[in-house]
């Protein structure tokens, strides 16, 4: 049986939400990243560890007028867009681990999620 990996918050970030948009701010890495209002409300999900397939299943009984194959697709391009930008980390079920992430210095950069 293969087990499902589940993506949880990468620890150490600082959330801010302005007009129900949220920022992020990585200290380690100097960024500031920025949520739209479907990835703030992924990210609140994230607060326990979660599979994607559990992401999509939650956002489809959000918005039960949306196409279920454009929600699972624009589910794991968010989560994609998480796990790159090293907002989110995948986990083993039941592993308490935290991930480790590289020490950048320089200016403060911005992105958008």
């Amino acid at each position: 049986m293969v087990r499902r990996s589940h993506i949880r918050r990468r620890k150490g970030l600082l959330l801010r939400v302005v007009d129900g948009e949220g920022f992020l701010l990585d200290a380690a890495q100097r960024r500031i990243h920025h949520l739209n209002q479907i990835a703030l409300a992924v990210w609140r999900l994230l607060d326990e560890p979660q599979t994607v397939r559990g992401i999509t299943a939650i956002l489809m009984l959000a918005f039960p007028q949306a196409s279920p194959a454009g929600v699972r697709r624009d589910t794991k391009l968010l989560v994609a867009k998480l796990l790159k930008e090293e907002l989110a980390e995948r986990i083993a079920q039941g592993n308490g681990g935290s991930a480790v992430g590289s020490q950048k210095r320089g200016p403060v950069q911005a992105s958008s999620v």
